[in-house]
């Protein structure tokens, strides 16, 4: 097979066809990195995956594959990206697209018990009853991130701006993906995968996995006990040099914050968009799964 070369679907609110057409439609998002990269995972080969920015877009379950419109939003971006490349879904072509309702085994390593099915239960939780499908971005400086206040959008550069947390794994929101398609010859592996430009955070909603990130000083420190001696006495101050202390001690800078700050950033706008309509001709057979081509 000769060299590939990547086709990809018009970038666009999840829930719009091709034409910009229908209601954006509002997601829930699981394991975000958004304002620093991810690291790479290692391979069964003893490769490592690139770094990279990524979430996990969760879209609830209407019903089957071959009547939940929410399902439908997703297949139409990985057929539209496969026609363009190959005429057809290919034969063996690795679907993105994961049923939240099949559970999935925790690994462990060697020489460790097997999860309990209590475990199993709690690894899974988080996306049954969803769809869900693994978006990433490469570029640098990396996809937009928003959130929903007073009715319009305030893009912010970081998820925690001045101790406070924008956004988190576990919210809801409307993203701007596509779908492109790959094919790695050494390692006979071809499909489509996601990724993705912006995410505008909407509501919050319970966190899903741990906190990522750096941990707080109420994290780190919390359960130091400092004699009270010691707090009153403060540091020796001989042995600092003379002049202002190189860091600032202040706790907020000097100047206005770098984006409007709301107390409640859970104060998104609570309601769920006018289910999508779809008008996209490329999408797979009856039965919502790619169509087999005829070779």
């Amino acid at each position: 097979m000769s060299e590939h070369k990547s086709k990809r679907s018009v970038s666009r609110l999840l829930g719009q066809d091709m034409n910009f057409q229908g209601a954006p439609l509002e997601c829930r998002f699981a394991y975000v990195f958004i304002d620093r990269k991810k690291q790479g995972q290692q391979q069964k080969d003893g490769s490592k995956s690139k770094d990279c920015y990524s979430i996990t877009v969760m879209v609830p379950k209407r019903g089957d594959a071959a009547t939940c419109p929410n399902y439908r939003a997703l297949s139409d971006h990985c057929m539209e990206a496969a026609i363009a490349a190959w005429g057809q879904w290919p034969v063996g072509g690795n679907w993105p697209i994961k049923d939240g309702d099949i559970i999935t085994i925790p690994k462990v390593a060697p020489g460790q018990p097997a999860p309990t099915q209590e475990q199993i239960d709690a690894k899974n939780a988080w996306h049954k009853g969803f769809w869900y499908v693994e978006c990433t971005n490469m570029l640098d400086p990396g996809p937009r991130a928003c959130i929903a206040q007073n009715g319009s959008f305030v893009e912010v550069p970081a998820r925690l701006i001045n101790g406070q947390e924008m956004y988190k794994s576990g919210d809801w929101g409307f993203v701007s993906l596509s779908a492109f398609t790959y094919h790695k010859e050494d390692k006979n592996s071809f499909g489509v995968k996601f990724g993705f430009e912006g995410v505008l955070f909407t509501r919050q909603d319970e966190r899903i996995g741990a906190q990522s990130g750096p941990r707080s000083a109420e994290q780190m420190f919390g359960n130091v006990h400092i004699p009270q001696s010691a707090a009153q006495a403060g540091p020796p101050m001989s042995q600092q040099p003379a002049g202002p202390p190189v860091v600032p001690m202040s706790p907020q800078p000097a100047g206005p914050p770098v984006a409007p700050m709301s107390p409640q950033p859970a104060q998104y706008a609570p309601q769920l968009p006018q289910q999508p309509q779809f008008t996209v001709s490329t999408t797979p057979q009856p039965g919502g799964l790619p169509p087999i081509p005829q070779r």
